[in-house]
C-alpha cells in the first residue's frame, strides 16, 4: 500500500496496520479522495469484490459508515470471486484441475462463511448460488488413481 501522508501523528510502524486502518487513516488526513488514490495505485488488493468487501464491514464495525461508503462504491466495480471462480469451472476442461477448482472453491466458501459469521446457506443466497452447487457440481470428475505401493 502506498505511503499514508506524514502529519504530526506517530506514523512509525504503520507498514503493520490493518488495511482498514490505514483506510480511516487516510481518509481522516486527506479525505475520500486520498482513499481513492491510495487504493487505486498501490498493490492491494488482489482487485476482487470480497477484498474490498472486508475492509468495508471492518470499517462499519468501528462506526465509519462514511469511509466504508467510499470503499463499498470502489467495490462495486470489481467482480467476486464467486463470478471468477465459477467462470473458471465452467471453463476448465482439464478434469483434475477441474477436481482441484471445485475443492478449493468449497473450502473458500466454507473459509468464507467463517469470516463473515454467516450460515452457508445466506452465503449461497448472498451470491446467488444454488446451495447443491448443481450448476457446476453435476460434471464428472475422474476416478482418483488407487494408491500403488512400490517397493
Amino acid at each position: 500500500m502506498t505511503n499514508p501522508p506524514q502529519t504530526d501523528d506517530n506514523t512509525e510502524g504503520m507498514d503493520n496496520w490493518p488495511v482498514d486502518m490505514l483506510v480511516a487513516f487516510i481518509h481522516r488526513h486527506g479525505g475520500e479522495k486520498a482513499v481513492r488514490k491510495a487504493l487505486t495505485e498501490s498493490d492491494w488488493p488482489p482487485k476482487t469484490f470480497e477484498d474490498y468487501e472486508d475492509v468495508a464491514l471492518e470499517l462499519e464495525r468501528h462506526g465509519l459508515d462514511h469511509v466504508a461508503a467510499v470503499i463499498w462504491d470502489m467495490a462495486s466495480k470489481f467482480p467476486s470471486k464467486i463470478e471468477r471462480t465459477l467462470e473458471a469451472i465452467e471453463n476448465e476442461t482439464d478434469p483434475i484441475r477441474l477436481r482441484r477448482l471445485k475443492g478449493r472453491f468449497t473450502g473458500w466458501l466454507i473459509h468464507r462463511t467463517h469470516e463473515l459469521g454467516v450460515s452457508y446457506r445466506e452465503l449461497c443466497e448472498k451470491y446467488s448460488l444454488d446451495r447443491s452447487h448443481s450448476q457446476f457440481w453435476n460434471t464428472k470428475a475422474p476416478p482418483r488413481r488407487p494408491f500403488v505401493h512400490r517397493g
